[in-house]
């Protein structure tokens, strides 16, 4: 933004700099034309644009909200379910090595137990 535009824009609306203001619409005619356009808005206008910002920055605001919800809520179930396969996993193992020590109290070889249990030699040695 050029910084005539940035002091005009500033500085209009402050009756204590007016003739900064006055000094810059003398030298900016495009300046001077969008001053005159903000002077014939009415009080209805501003008081509309003043309420469509508030909404706006009010919507704005709770996209932002459910969308850092939607984030949380996704990792949140995303770390469920991993936890959730971990413990299966983890049961379904436990559970193996449970059949594998019936398997071999009843003198099965361990060979063949890890083989058809899908089991590591060495954890079915070991039990």
């Amino acid at each position: 933004m050029h910084p005539e535009w940035a002091a005009f824009l500033c500085c209009c609306a402050d009756k204590g700099k007016r003739e900064l203001v006055n000094a810059i619409l003398e030298h900016e005619e495009a300046i001077a034309m969008a001053g005159e356009t903000m002077l014939a808005f009415t009080e209805e206008e501003i008081e509309w644009h003043r309420k469509e910002s508030k909404l706006k920055y009010e919507l704005d605001r709770r996209d932002l909200i459910a969308e850092v919800r939607e984030k949380t809520w996704a990792k949140a179930a995303k770390k469920t379910r991993a936890e959730t396969w971990s413990e299966a996993n983890e049961k379904a193992y436990r559970d193996k090595l449970e059949s594998a020590r019936k398997f071999k109290a009843q003198g099965y070889p361990v060979k063949d137990i890890a083989e058809n249990l899908g089991l590591p030699e060495k954890a079915v040695a070991a039990l």
